[in-house]
């Protein structure tokens, strides 16, 4: 019984060890394999020699040597079991990394036959763009999100040496509507222009690079064309891909089934994440309104769903074998019971997706009834464990999402605390004892919001930066309407489709309290990124917190989670700078501005970063999350340079989320930005304030006709914190040629010159004049652009420029975001050397990625 136990700590060890570090190698990966398998071998032989030894004695009662020798093996097989996860976790990461997409093959089409796989994504249509310099789609186009198994390359044929072609890529399809989604398995021939990953990277702000990793996705691009494979030249998939093509292609025709008979958006989308995992399927707008609530647990395919439905199956199957007297003499009824509760279990699983939730709950199962099939029962850590190990086998990635903490912890708490869950206590609901359990679901389902509410609530926090205050009382009524009625009603309208239409108006009358929920004064409490290490020993001090015991000794946990309640600056992710100080963000938002800067009590947000294609902007998915994590609850002002939608796309959205003290633009008065209730201020030269010993100074605009373009009217700002040599920041929008001219005319070369400038206009041919780079001679410029944008930005004439008169650039997509303080500045000369892998100043934020998926 306890070689599980820590032959499962084992493997979560070596697991996790290998996950925390760089990029693994394949030298010390086999070394760690061959290790591990002869540290392991050598403790299965020794302990056989020790059992032998003992003549048969209980190894735990005995004394004296052999009791010893025994303790060594069994360590020394423990030793050798997280060696061989920590290499072979390692390994599975090389063969990963191995495959890459070439830069240079950036521009070409390439040819391929390949293969759909998982759930198609129909992704908003693209607003039109004015100053876009392709066209958009056409109205009766729908474009598709979609992954593919490559099942051969045709052009070219043969990857570059040292790299292995991607095995499975991220496409976006556009598609004439007719035509509807791709359908998993089919196979297909076809030309597409394929990229590496790449993904904006910011201070606190998570990114893709994970999931993509862990299920394999090496290279993402767009369709050219396509064409479908003849039967007779499709090449046929091996016995699981064939089997998991069919599921994917059964939860597809539910979700198209669920859209096509529900005509509420918002229940079609809940329905399809209850019945077939399809949380995409869920409006950002609807997902805030969960999280808000803390149920969006509810609307994933939780392990409770997952349990519960096998639960009704070993019902039925026990109802209907009781009868049958010759085959209960056979086999007992509870224990076929048991069975199909795993099997149909593991059945919705694999529909819904598999995710980590319904994979814990199928693992905890098995060993819940392959123990009462042979009439043992476990200790719950010796059952909650191994399913963790499980996990990390078959998705070592798992470890590093929050679906795994947050499933795991909520389970392992309830069974610490003795409350039954319906995967440990499948046996006892397999035997017939109904009445009683039910009787007893009332008074569990309070405890178990307590010991959730308790023992989540610190790793949410630590996980998202937010947790729900309203979410413990709206669970008592959500989780049981949610699993007891929409889960059932989902699945039965597989059948039964006029069950959907029950649900669809059960939902529409729960959404209404939820969203008055959700709009309650103090619904969220947030906090900013915590360091590790606070993090761990909070998590910690909950989970004592929830375990049963007397308060006494408990209440020694209080300390640690007083950092979540009011953190140390000096520990914050970005600490405040000193007075007289300020410091700087550059935010990687693509193609697009929006600059950070805060000095000991004060916050600026320059810019609100662009309009995606589909109209959304970057708020909700970028620049509040980094805001969040950096502790700014509040904007003393926000600053909009000009009307340009990739600065101003976010401004709206920025108001309407937090709280903004001064708003400062060049618009006229009958701009829709200014009907929102805040203070606003025009933007123009000479304009300038003093915040904590740091002035902010307004350049520009002056004067200005009726005809200048947006472009001529940007503000450009400028951030000096005083000293002998003063240290100053240039923001200079998207100002050209002339208003560079002007600017040079206007003010004191003195004045101009900066340490850290934003170059103009994203580096455009139209800006950036050798007149212009004199004048301020910054130490560094800053080209804030997007990777691969159709505007040419930089342009390679102006970066040339940049190098002639020596000044040193970072670009945002090579550097993520940037991150400068200007107390780092000396007087004198950078210390570092433009030729450095790192800027002669600041720090690119890219850098702290040190992950193996991240690379």
């Amino acid at each position: 019984m306890y070689t599980w136990l820590g032959a499962s700590l084992a493997w979560l060890l070596g697991t996790g060890l290998q996950l925390m570090s760089g990029s693994p190698t394949r030298a010390w990966c086999g070394v760690a394999l061959v290790w591990g398998a002869s540290c392991l071998l050598l403790g299965l032989v020794g302990r056989v020699w020790v059992r032998w030894r003992a003549g048969g004695q209980d190894l735990i009662d005995a004394r004296g040597a052999t009791w010893r020798w025994w303790a060594a093996w069994r360590v020394l097989a423990v030793l050798g079991l997280a060696c061989l996860a920590w290499g072979l976790t390692g390994w599975r990461a090389l063969d990963k990394l191995e495959q890459r997409w070439p830069a240079d093959l950036s521009a070409d089409d390439v040819l391929a036959d390949l293969r759909w796989a998982g759930l198609p994504q129909r992704l908003p249509a693209q607003a039109p763009r004015a100053s876009a310099p392709s066209p958009t789609p056409a109205p009766n186009v729908v474009r598709w999100q979609v992954e593919a198994r490559i099942v051969r390359w045709l052009e070219p044929s043969a990857p570059p040496s040292g790299i292995k072609w991607p095995e499975r890529v991220q496409l976006f399809w556009e598609r004439p509507t007719a035509d509807g989604p791709p359908q998993p398995g089919e196979s297909w021939r076809v030309a597409m222009r394929l990229r590496a990953p790449d993904d904006r990277v910011n201070p606190g702000v998570g990114d893709g690079s994970l999931g993509r990793f862990a299920r394999g996705v090496r290279a993402v691009g767009r369709v050219v064309s396509a064409q479908a494979l003849p039967a007779q030249g499709r090449p046929a998939p091996g016995w699981i891909e064939s089997r998991l093509d069919a599921i994917d292609g059964w939860r597809q025709r539910v979700r198209d089934s669920i859209r096509a008979h529900v005509q509420d958006p918002r229940a079609a989308g809940v329905l399809a994440g209850l019945s077939v995992g399809d949380q995409a399927a869920i409006s950002r707008a609807d997902w805030a309104v969960l999280q808000r609530t803390g149920t969006a647990h509810l609307v994933s395919i939780s392990g409770t769903h997952v349990a519960l439905l096998g639960v009704l199956a070993a019902w039925l199957v026990r109802a209907v074998w009781s009868r049958l007297p010759g085959l209960t003499r056979l086999v007992p009824a509870h224990a076929v019971a048991a069975w199909v509760a795993l099997g149909v279990s593991t059945l919705y699983a694999l529909a819904a997706g598999w995710g980590v939730p319904a994979q814990r709950t199928v693992w905890m199962m098995a060993f819940v009834t392959v123990l009462a099939t042979v009439g043992r029962r476990w200790p719950w850590p010796l059952v909650w464990l191994p399913g963790a190990a499980l996990v990390a086998v078959t998705d070592p990635w798992a470890l590093a999402q929050p679906g795994f903490w947050l499933s795991f912890v909520a389970v392992g708490v309830l069974l610490a605390s003795g409350v039954r869950v319906p995967e440990a206590s499948a046996d006892e609901w397999a035997e017939g004892r109904w009445w009683s359990r039910w009787r007893e679901a009332g008074g569990e389902l309070l405890q178990t919001q307590r010991l959730v509410a308790v023992a989540l609530a610190p790793l949410a926090l630590v996980c998202f930066q937010q947790v729900s205050i309203v979410g413990a009382g709206v669970n008592l009524l959500a989780v049981p309407l949610f699993t007891l009625v929409f889960t059932p009603l989902a699945l039965a309208g597989v059948v039964v489709p006029i069950c959907w239409d029950v649900a669809a108006w059960g939902l529409q009358v729960s959404w209404w309290a939820l969203s008055s929920s959700a709009q309650a004064p103090g619904a969220v409490w947030t906090v900013p990124a915590l360091p590790g290490w606070v993090a761990a020993s909070g998590i910690a001090a909950a989970f004592v917190l929830a375990l049963p015991g007397r308060w006494p000794w408990r209440v020694l946990a209080l300390p640690f989670l007083l950092p979540f309640f009011r953190l140390p600056d000096a520990w914050h992710l970005l600490p405040k700078p000193l007075p007289g100080q300020f410091s700087v963000v550059v935010v990687d938002v693509g193609q697009g501005g929006a600059t950070l800067v805060r000095t000991s009590s004060h916050t600026l947000m320059f810019d609100a970063g662009p309009l995606r294609p589909d109209g959304s902007d970057l708020v909700e998915r970028l620049l509040g999350p980094m805001l969040q994590s950096l502790g700014v609850q509040r904007l003393d002002a926000l600053v909009i340079s000009h009307d340009d939608a990739d600065h101003s796309g976010g401004a709206q959205s920025l108001l309407g989320s937090m709280e903004v003290g001064e708003l400062m633009t060049p618009f006229q008065a009958d701009h829709p930005l200014l009907r929102h209730p805040v203070s606003h201020r025009a933007c123009e030269a000479g304009l300038s304030w003093t915040w904590d010993g740091v002035i902010f100074r307004m350049l520009h605009p002056g004067p200005m006709k009726a005809t200048d373009s947006d472009n001529a009217r940007s503000c450009v700002l400028q951030v000096e914190a005083p000293a002998q040599q003063p240290v100053r920041l240039l923001l200079t929008a998207d100002i050209e040629a002339d208003q560079e001219r002007a600017l040079l005319a206007r003010w004191p070369a003195a004045q101009l010159r900066s340490t850290v400038m934003l170059v103009p206009h994203h580096g455009s041919r139209t800006s950036s004049t050798p007149e212009w780079l004199r004048g301020v001679a910054p130490w560094l410029a800053v080209v804030q652009v997007g990777e691969r944008n159709a505007y040419g930005h930089p342009s390679p004439a102006v970066m040339r420029r940049y190098a002639a008169e020596g000044i040193p650039t970072v670009t945002t997509p090579a550097c993520g975001a940037f991150v400068w303080d200007s107390s780092d500045v000396a007087a004198g000369a950078p210390a570092v050397s433009a030729s450095s892998s790192q800027p002669v100043l600041g720090r690119c934020w890219r850098s702290t990625r040190t992950h193996q998926w991240q690379q």
